[in-house]
């Protein structure tokens, strides 16, 4: 019985330890299993170079992820795979891709084409796939799981055609492209309607099949065609292979028309491809000086992230990066990003649920407070997962790709833009593509480096002797700098200084625009002041820099670039090598150079410089930074040669003294030696700055030097004790130890410090820490009934909050379990507010929502609960009433809460002391205006100071009238009519036979200034809304008001402009979804309706059943509507997505055509333009000579 306890004692231990070691190589594995990330590209066939390149740029990030650390503890693996640049292969990898199960998240292809194929397969097998350059529409276009960090070509077209018209000035387009390929089908189509819109003609289009054995003959006739007639501006929509073929064909023929092309042509390996031709080798840029292209980005006027991301890669790969490298590389960048904050773990069994969390981290980037800190600047995703980001414009000279003169920044923030309306006007702010962008100068700057001298350390000064010179467009005071690190005595150049200046207008580069060209040049001599970094002294590396900005203009206006044809070399390499043959440090011998850069980043002045616009906010004052840099090592060996010498004799000296008698004497050398070295420490410290207030390198060595003379003497008083001074063999101990032991420990650091300082790298900045895990919080609902709920209700209406707490306290009574706290805010701050507060998850629980598209990105965002199975939402509400708050996935994501009528104010006593009837139409109401004015009094009280006002209350008012109501409305928001028709300019024209009757001056007399002059008794009407009903009531006039339609012209039906002005939300993120759905739910109630509508007079419901209203002018209001067809103001279901918006343009132009400064019909061409210029449907309008597709 022992013997078999015994063993079952050791098959239990034996059983444990094979249990730990099994649990030990588990954890181990775990700990080992990498991330997977694939990435697809064209890595074979003729775009072999440039889709290894993007392969390279995925690599070349993920090696510095891994180095540094990894991601969540772990490795990335990259699993690489090439398509071809074929559908079926790409379609064929995204498959294995998906069979495998292994990657997290797929980035690629290169070409749109490939990515369509594939995006069909990852949306499926639910794999989040990132694309850094396939920019056809239809890679996102239905696919939520396909992302890109490119914008669009839709976006991509809408640019190119602003930029052909508007800065090219272009009138005629012939279109180049290939109707085969998605990418080349949908770069057209976005450059296409959006041209028209801008009044361009489109004079041909010409189909180039690439793939079609006749390709070349294709390219052939078009060039032929071309000899016979001028095609105007050529828009090359065409892979780069393609669009060398037509560019040599036509040049050939000496035709030397303009061409613009998309990114495909925006890069600068683009004007390589034509190395083959004999003429570009006698001649470089021959064939491709003078075309413009699009692109992502361009790297002279990237910033320094960029610049050290190209740098890296040419320093591994020995090739000039294209921007799909670069956007290559901050794919990866996002893809691992969103990994590490999504807490990724790779594991196989939560494969599918960790896709899913890094598909929805991604959708939800949706605005510039959640962007992606790029490569380049911020940047996130459109609600279609395409980046949201400026485009560059380009131009080859001498077979580089420089950027245009003239480039677009968005704006990020037009509340905190100054006189807006004096901006657009100046032209320094415009809109394109449906967004306020900048206009921003291109400065081409270059430094050249005559002489280094002067290098003071302790001061941290060096002199410099430079040429500086600007090109910019004639009329760009670009020499207007100030040098930021310059000495108190020289600060900025003088105009006057210059040693060149000039203005010409250049070659082919831009002659076709038009533009002449600046050019000054300089030569500096000037102090600078450096800040130098000694912990690695006398080791260390210092940065001699040149760096400014403009004085006055920020990186909106102007940005100064390398100029990179004027400087030849502007790599690293070829910066270094032209210092040396310049001999620019041959009065410096103590320093090498071991780098020189030049790029342009951004200043960030965070002072409102006292600028009302930018208190509380964010916004700081932004410029161009111009940098040349020069990176300076000491010369280590000549230091220690001329300084550190004799201290390496006092060392020596130091350990001679180990083989002399152990005596007083020895004593005395040692302390002697001591007081050398710290003599000499002190001499050599005191080279450096005064306030250094930590140990240098040097400092360090020589505490190691005082650590073995202070051992040294510890030794040698030890053996002067009696107890030891006779004992032999102590004493030869402690003899050996300090003979052996000193140049150990001298060796050991002496090796440390060149180990260390040998040559110090370097590594890339990456960001060890791991984002804190964020505990997931409980947002279910109350478990017991009888617990008491409290809802926060957000509104913007902060008067009359005793009559909201009335209707819920009508409420609480059916629910004495719920009560509900209004909480109101300022309207001008209730938007910012609320988004703030979604973000932060500290919004209410229900809250105000605006009609139509200016609350449905807070749903697609995902900060709204859907309201479909709500009870009483479709029972009690007809669909135009839900309609403003429906997604456009059919949605509802509010309850309909109150609308706004629109009429005529009048005053009944004055009408019957003059005797006047109640005009029924719009002849009869300026008859009626005519005789009040005869009488002395003012007709409308209206002022146009007030610009909401003005389109609100005078030109939607009336419109409908004129352009037919909701049947008119929707043929304009289709395409059916264009916005400067007959109807349109009807509709100004009455704004212009109104214009008489208003008060004197309009444009001085505000919304507040118009009512009071109604109730004054001192204007006779006033065009407004039912919501100045309680106003008016509460300014007790002295005379009885009514309210009549506006009425029509003689013979046309009435229509009424009736508005839902908000509805009512549920935060998704409330912790009482049950409650305030039961609030949701008695606001859909017809009888709750009509209690609100009583307590404020002039909202009124949208339910099916009319309420009973009390108020006799609210009842007149709503009465209105009886025979009368109803629609909402003209511009808020379509018109207000994008800049500029159709409420904008109303305001605007019906102001202008009263001050007299536009024609009814130049006022409808104004609206028209400014639609066209990203309402789609209103870029159909333009009927120009067009050919068919050739």
């Amino acid at each position: 019985m022992k013997l078999n306890a015994k063993r079952n004692a050791w098959f239990v231990v034996f059983a444990l330890a094979i249990l730990a070691l099994a649990l030990v190589i588990a954890f181990k594995a775990a700990l080992e299993r990498p991330l997977y990330i694939a990435v697809v590209s064209t890595t074979s066939g003729e775009y072999q170079a440039k889709g290894q390149a993007m392969v390279n740029a995925v690599r070349l990030y993920i090696d510095r992820v891994n180095r540094a650390g990894g991601i969540n503890g772990k490795q990335v693996k990259l699993l690489e795979f090439d398509d071809k640049g074929d559908p079926e292969v790409a379609q064929k990898i995204a498959s294995e891709i998906a069979a495998q199960n292994k990657a997290l998240v797929v980035l690629g292809h290169y070409f749109s084409n490939a990515c369509v194929a594939g995006g069909k397969v990852y949306q499926n097998a639910k794999i989040p796939a990132i694309t850094p350059s396939c920019t056809a529409d239809s890679v996102t276009e239905g696919n939520d799981w396909y992302f890109r960090v490119v914008p669009n070509n839709g976006t991509q077209g809408t640019f190119l055609a602003n930029y052909a018209k508007r800065v090219m000035k272009h009138d005629r387009v012939t279109i180049v492209y290939d109707d085969q390929n998605d990418y080349s089908r949908s770069l057209v189509k976005g450059f296409e309607n959006p041209f028209r819109g801008l009044r361009g003609t489109i004079q041909n289009k010409w189909i180039v099949n690439a793939k079609a054995n006749n390709a070349d003959q294709q390219i052939g006739a078009i060039a032929k065609a071309f000899l016979r007639e001028n095609p105007g501006l050529i828009f090359l929509a065409l892979q780069a292979n393609d669009a060398k073929k037509f560019i040599v064909s036509i040049r050939r023929k000496g035709l030397q028309y303009p061409i613009l092309g998309g990114d495909a042509l925006g890069q600068k390996n683009f004007a390589t491809l034509f190395n083959e031709y004999p003429e570009e080798q006698v001649q470089p840029g021959y064939f491709s000086d003078g075309i413009y292209a699009a692109a992502p980005l361009i790297f002279d006027v990237a910033g320094e992230r960029l610049q050290q991301a190209r740098s890296l890669f040419m320093k591994r790969y020995g090739d000039d990066p294209s921007w799909a490298v670069a956007t290559a590389f901050e794919a990866a960048m996002v893809a691992l990003e969103a990994i590490k904050q999504t807490n990724i773990q790779g594991k196989p069994e939560n494969r599918v649920e960790e896709r899913q969390k890094l598909r929805d981290y991604l959708a939800k980037r949706t605005s510039m407070k959640k962007a992606f800190k790029g490569i380049n600047g911020q940047f996130y995703f459109d609600k279609h997962g395409n980046a949201v980001k400026p485009l560059a414009i380009g131009v080859f000279k001498n077979q580089q790709f420089i950027s245009a003169l003239t480039q677009f920044q968005p704006v990020a923030d037009i509340q905190q833009v100054a006189h807006l309306e004096k901006e657009l006007a100046a032209g320094r702010i415009v809109t394109i593509a449906g967004q306020y962008m900048h206009k921003t100068h291109i400065v081409y700057t270059g430094i050249d480096f005559n002489s280094v001298t002067d290098i003071e350390v302790k001061n941290a000064t060096y002199h410099l002797d430079f040429y500086l010179w600007f090109r910019s467009q004639k009329g760009v005071d670009a020499s207007d700098i100030e040098f930021i690190n310059s000495v108190d005595s020289f600060q900025k150049l003088k105009s006057d200084k210059a040693i060149v200046e000039e203005t010409a207008t250049l070659g082919n580069a831009i002659v076709d625009l038009g533009q002449e060209l600046s050019y000054k040049a300089y030569r500096v001599k000037a102090d600078f002041k450096g800040q130098f970094h000694f912990k690695d002294y006398p080791f260390d590396k210092q940065i001699l820099a040149v760096q400014f900005r403009h004085t006055k203009l920020t990186r909106n206006n102007l940005i100064y670039v390398v100029d990179f044809v004027g400087i030849g070399e502007t790599t690293k390499q070829g910066i270094m090598a032209k210092l040396e043959r310049n001999n620019v440090f041959s009065a410096i011998s103590d320093w090498k150079i071991k780098r020189a850069n030049l790029f342009q980043n951004i200043m960030d002045n965070e002072s409102t410089l006292g600028n009302p616009n930018l208190f509380r906010t964010d916004s700081h004052m932004k410029y161009s930074r111009f940098n040349a840099i020069i990176k300076i090592k000491r010369d280590t060996l000549g230091f220690i040669t001329k300084n550190l010498l004799p201290l390496l004799f006092l060392v020596g000296i130091s350990y001679l003294i180990m083989f002399l008698p152990f005596d007083e004497n020895a004593v005395m050398a040692i302390s002697g030696t001591l007081m050398a070295v710290v003599f000499f420490h002190l001499s050599l410290a005191s080279a450096l700055p005064d306030n250094i207030s930590y140990a240098v390198a040097l400092d360090h060595a020589f505490y190691v030097i005082y650590g073995l003379i202070i051992f040294q003497l510890l030794l040698v008083v030890i053996a002067q004790r009696e107890t030891v001074k006779d004992n032999d063999i102590v004493l030869k101990r402690i003899v050996l130890t300090g003979r052996v032991g000193y140049p150990i420990v001298f060796l050991i650091a002496f090796i440390s410090m060149a180990y260390v300082y040998g040559e110090i790298r370097l590594s890339p900045v990456q960001s060890r820490s791991t984002s804190s895990q964020i505990a997931s919080q409980n947002m279910t609902d109350p478990k017991t009934s009888d617990e008491k709920v409290t809802l926060i209700f957000g509104a913007w209406r902060t008067a009359r909050v005793d009559k909201i707490n009335r209707v819920f306290a009508v409420f609480a009574a059916e629910h004495p379990n719920i009560s509900v706290k209004f909480q109101p805010v300022a309207v001008k701050w209730y938007t910012p507010m609320l988004e703030f507060q979604l973000e932060k998850g500290i919004a209410p629980d229900v809250f105000y929502l605006r009609s139509f598209s200016r609350s449905q990105p807070l749903f697609e965002a995902g900060y709204l609960e859907p309201l479909g199975n709500l009870p009483g939402l479709k029972e009690n509400f007809d669909l135009p009433a839900r309609q403003p708050w429906i997604s456009e996935n059919g949605e509802p994501y509010a309850v309909p809460f109150q609308a706004v009528s629109h009429g005529i104010y009048y005053n009944l006593d004055l009408f019957k002391k003059l005797n006047l009837a109640v005009p029924t139409t719009w002849e009869a109401l300026l008859t009626t205006a005519l005789a009040i004015k005869k009488a002395g009094y003012i007709p409308f009280a209206n002022g146009i100071k007030t610009g909401w006002a003005t389109s609100d209350l005078i030109f939607m008012n009336l419109a409908p009238n004129f352009i037919g109501g909701r049947e008119g409305r929707q043929k304009y928001e289709s395409g059916e009519r264009c916005f400067d028709d007959k109807h349109v300019v009807a509709a100004f024209q009455a704004v212009a036979d109104l214009a008489p009757f208003l008060p004197g001056n309009p444009e001085t007399i505000s919304f507040g200034q118009s009512k009071q002059l109604f109730l004054q008794g001192k204007a006779a009407m006033f065009m407004g809304h039912s919501l100045n009903i309680s106003g008016f009531k509460q300014g007790r006039p002295d005379f009885e008001w009514g309210i009549l339609a506006m009425p029509a012209p003689k013979g046309q039906p009435e229509y009424v402009t009736y508005h839902p002005d908000f509805g009512i939300g549920l935060n998704a993120a409330s912790k009482h979804k049950k409650e305030a759905k039961l609030l949701l739910e008695w606001l859909t109630k017809p009888e709750t309706g009509e209690l609100l509508s009583n307590e404020f007079p002039g909202f009124f419901p949208m339910h099916k059943k009319a309420p009973a209203i009390r108020n006799k002018h609210a009842r007149a209001f709503l009465a209105l509507n009886e025979g009368r067809e109803t629609d909402v103001r003209w511009a808020f279901p379509k018109l207000m997505d994008s800049s500029p918006n159709g409420k904008a343009l109303m305001q605007n132009s019906t102001a202008a055509v009263i001050m007299g400064q536009k024609t009814p019909q130049e006022a409808a061409i104004a609206l028209q333009d400014g639609l066209a210029q990203w309402f789609k449907p209103a870029q159909k309008c333009f009927q120009f000579a067009q050919r068919s597709d050739r």
